[in-house]
This record gives structure tokens, sequence and C-alpha cells, in this order.
């Protein structure tokens, strides 16, 4: 994943113009202004500042992966910086 005109930095750091990753499997994205919660296998926070996730668990069937840029305090960042992919697993 990348966000251009965006540094991603690890989970804490409130540099101007930075964040860090989440990843929400099968799930919606938190509402703006609203903390994005931990939920293990579905909800995955990047907060090391990776750019990369692997993902082994996932059943058969069609799915949906979205990736978000938090802030420090884990809330998405305003304006959104969000992209959806959609995939099936055999």
């Amino acid at each position: 994943m990348a966000a251009f005109g965006f540094t991603i930095v690890p989970a804490g750091d409130t540099t101007a113009n930075s964040g860090h990753l989440h990843v929400f499997l099968d799930r919606d994205v938190s509402p703006a202004g609203a903390t994005i919660p931990a939920e293990p296998g579905f909800i995955v926070h990047m907060g090391n500042g990776a750019d990369s996730l692997k993902i082994e668990t996932v059943a058969p069937g069609a799915h949906r992966l979205i990736g978000v840029v938090g802030d420090a305090k884990h809330v998405p960042v305003e304006p959104a910086l969000v992209d959806t992919v959609n995939f099936f697993v055999k």
C-alpha cells in the first residue's frame, strides 16, 4: 500500500501530514471522527509504520479489503485516505 503526498509513520507519531495504515477485512470503515476499533482477524492496525501485510487465514468466498490511513490516535484522517479491493478466495 502507498499514500502519495502523505507520510506513513508508526502509530503515535504526530508529524504533520502523516499517519499509519489500518486494514479492514469484510468490515465497514469507522465513521469520520471515530476511533478505529481493534477486531482481531478483521481490523488490523499496522502501527509499526509498515506498508504491506500478509493475511493467510481468509475463508473461501468473496471478500472486501479496505486500507485506511489513521492519525496518531487511530482516527481516520480527513480528508479520508481510503482504498478498497474486492477479491475471491477459492
